[in-house]
């Protein structure tokens, strides 16, 4: 979807041109300036940035469809409304990751890990069932110096078992947002009591329908497949 420029290149030349992301909310969500980070205050003001995110919903709006890494069940709202209220063509893929199932090619996606797949998967072995946190933040999270502590910190006092996932970014400010306090209470809402099972539960839930959407005659496969029939009957 970053690669604007293509959705006119392609059309000159009568190629069909897919957007590719993992979002499609039609809501309107406001945050006041305070709820913001001081990263992305700085990014709201940037006329370039706003520049590049117009062009790339223009370049979203003039293309053939969009392939979003989600699947029906998990946001049928969303799904329906994108395609029949917004018109627009959409086909529901996701969760790509679950197309492959070689554990080894999973744990090698980028660069060298610090600590082997083998020793992860020693240790979590050595612990109970369902008591080690998976901690990620994506590709897009930036944290100043002092909040990367605060969190590190916190995760520490909580207690528990917890794994901090491969991605690092970070500028350098004094400021943090959340609190060590406020981190370790988080930790244990998530991993103790009756609250966390209900939370353990649902997620295992949704983790289920995922599976079922990208098996054969699951809502993503068959999305895949009429996308793939589509562009072979219109886009020869």
């Amino acid at each position: 979807m970053m690669f604007t420029w293509a959705s006119e290149a392609a059309s000159q030349f009568g190629i069909p041109r897919l957007c590719f992301h993992g979002t499609g909310l039609p809501d309107q969500i406001e945050f006041i300036r305070r709820q913001l980070s001081v990263g992305v205050e700085e990014e709201i003001d940037n006329e370039l940035l706003t520049k590049m995110v117009e062009q790339g919903i223009q370049a979203e709006i003039s293309s053939y469809g969009i392939v979003v890494n989600s699947f029906h069940e998990l946001e049928p709202a969303y799904s329906d409304h994108y395609r029949k209220v917004m018109g627009r063509k959409a086909w529901h893929i996701g969760p790509v990751s679950l197309c492959n199932t070689d554990i080894n090619d999973k744990a090698q996606p980028g660069e060298i890990a610090s600590v082997s797949e083998h020793e992860c998967l020693r240790w979590l072995d050595s612990k109970e069932p369902n008591s080690v946190l998976y901690v990620c933040f994506g590709s897009m999270a930036r944290f100043s110096v002092a909040q990367l502590l605060e969190m590190a910190m916190g995760l520490e006092a909580s207690g528990q078992h917890f794994i901090w996932v491969e991605w690092s970014r970070w500028f350098e400010d004094k400021k943090t947002i959340v609190k060590r306090e406020d981190i370790k209470k988080a930790v244990n809402q998530l991993m103790v009591g009756e609250e966390a099972e209900e939370m353990r539960n649902r997620a295992k839930s949704f983790k289920e329908m995922a599976k079922r959407a990208t098996e054969e005659e699951g809502s993503s496969n068959s999305d895949l497949n009429a996308l793939l029939e589509e562009l072979k009957l219109n886009c020869p």
